[in-house]
C-alpha cells in the first residue's frame, strides 16, 4: 500500500469516525408548524354503538320468541334449543361490554 493511498485510508476514517455537528435554526418548529395546513375538526359518530344497540334488541326478541316456541324442558347440552339460547346470552352479555365501554370511552 502506498503512502497516498495510507493518507487517504487515515483521512477516510477520520471523516467517518466524526460525530456531525447538528444545529437547529431557532424558530424552525414554529416556522415548520405554521406551514402545515389547518387540522379538520373530528366528527365523531357512534355507528357501532348504534349497530350494538340494534343488535341486542334483535337477540333479545331472538330469545323471548326461542323461549315462547320451545321450552326446554330438559337443560343439556344435547337439548339444540338450551344450545341456541346459551349462545345468544352469551353473544347479548358480549355486545353489552362492548356498548358500555364504547360509552365509557366516548364520553
Amino acid at each position: 500500500m502506498s503512502n497516498t493511498e495510507r493518507k487517504f485510508d487515515a483521512m477516510l476514517t477520520a471523516a467517518l469516525e466524526r460525530q456531525p455537528q447538528v444545529t437547529i435554526p431557532a424558530g424552525f418548529a414554529a416556522r415548520v408548524a405554521a406551514a402545515l395546513p389547518a387540522r379538520k375538526p373530528v366528527r365523531v359518530t357512534h355507528y357501532g354503538r348504534w349497530a350494538a344497540y340494534l343488535c341486542m334488541m334483535l337477540l333479545v326478541a331472538a330469545l323471548a320468541w326461542i323461549a315462547h316456541s320451545s321450552p326446554a324442558t330438559v337443560i343439556s347440552l344435547r337439548n339444540e334449543t338450551f344450545v341456541l339460547e346459551m349462545v345468544f346470552t352469551a353473544v347479548l352479555l358480549l355486545l353489552i361490554l362492548f356498548a358500555e365501554m364504547a360509552e365509557g370511552l366516548l364520553t
